[in-house]
């Protein structure tokens, strides 16, 4: 994995950290990331109008992967709202970021996917793994199942799920999109007007969600009138976050890569919220961290 890109994901992990502790201010719900993933497709027009004849050029192929990474996306923001609001943040964030790493592994492993991870890349994502179980239990003498037996932790399982599916999809058709010599754009162009129609997907799919449901539409009134600058603030991060992901997946030999040097957002929560939200450090809370860390210079090395 290129230095650059490595650059890119530290500074998408801070502000994936950031705007999952500004959503849960706010108690997320799928009406909560709809209106959030509007204000991205709004941030990204610029980028469709500016580019919009290369936009005829794009196979028929890419429509239908938009069509299905938009679904995984949807169902990662209904169950990550799902998560926060039957439990801490402390348990559901880390359980959520570190399936997928696994889950990626074996599925790109399986589909032949990109380069075969080495044996530095294995024990780093193993390590990222056992990091992330840690830091949510308790204490060190008390290590049960039962800690992820609740709503709260299915919720992170569904929404890890998504985030393997939506993953898979965008490594895929991003390469397609860059080896797609009708295209004359950049990397960077070609990321962003691919995560403005990811959004416009997901939209959909989310009204499909949201609408039908009663108690949802109020809760898109009730976000408008009370928390529409919180809510366009992390619709900002989430495509700054998503666009830095993208791009970098254009510097690296095997996705589960970006999605393994990606947890390091759950440290940066974890001191945030020792920090920020004056919640106890416990013994787990470090060593899950450390480990973790220690994962992920594992993974830079490879």
């Amino acid at each position: 994995m290129s230095v650059f890109a490595g650059f890119l994901l530290v500074t998408s992990a801070f502000l994936h950290a950031g705007w999952n502790l500004l959503g849960k201010t706010v108690h997320p719900s799928p009406a909560f990331f709809l209106i959030a993933t509007l204000f991205s497709c709004l941030l990204l027009t610029p980028a469709i109008l500016i580019n919009g004849e290369d936009l005829l050029s794009l196979p028929p192929l890419i429509w239908q992967l938009i069509l299905l990474t938009g679904f995984f996306q949807a169902i990662y923001m209904w169950a990550l709202a799902g998560a926060y609001k039957h439990g801490a943040i402390s348990i559901a964030y880390p359980l959520l970021r570190a399936l997928p790493v696994l889950l990626i592994a074996i599925m790109t492993v399986l589909l032949a996917q990109g380069e075969s991870l080495g044996l530095l890349a294995m024990s780093g994502i193993i390590l990222v793994s056992i990091g992330c179980l840690i830091i949510p239990i308790p204490s060190l003498r008390g290590i049960s199942f039962r800690t992820f037996i609740n709503m709260s932790c299915c919720f992170a399982l569904v929404s890890a799920l998504g985030t393997v599916g939506y993953t898979l999809v965008d490594d895929k058709a991003l390469t397609l999109l860059r080896n797609n010599e009708a295209l004359q754009l950049s990397v960077n162009e070609i990321s962003l007007i691919y995560l403005f129609f990811v959004n416009m997907s997901a939209s959909v799919w989310l009204c499909c969600i949201v609408l039908p449901n009663r108690t949802s539409r109020e809760h898109v009134r009730e976000i408008v009138h009370k928390h529409l600058s919180k809510t366009a603030l992390t619709g900002f991060a989430m495509t700054l976050t998503y666009a830095l992901v993208l791009i970098s997946m254009a510097y690296v030999d095997n996705v589960s890569y970006v999605v393994a040097f990606r947890q390091l957002s759950i440290p940066i929560a974890v001191i945030f919220a020792i920090y920020l939200l004056k919640e106890p450090g416990t013994p787990s809370k470090l060593i899950g961290t450390l480990t973790l860390f220690t994962g992920i210079v594992l993974i830079s090395l490879a």
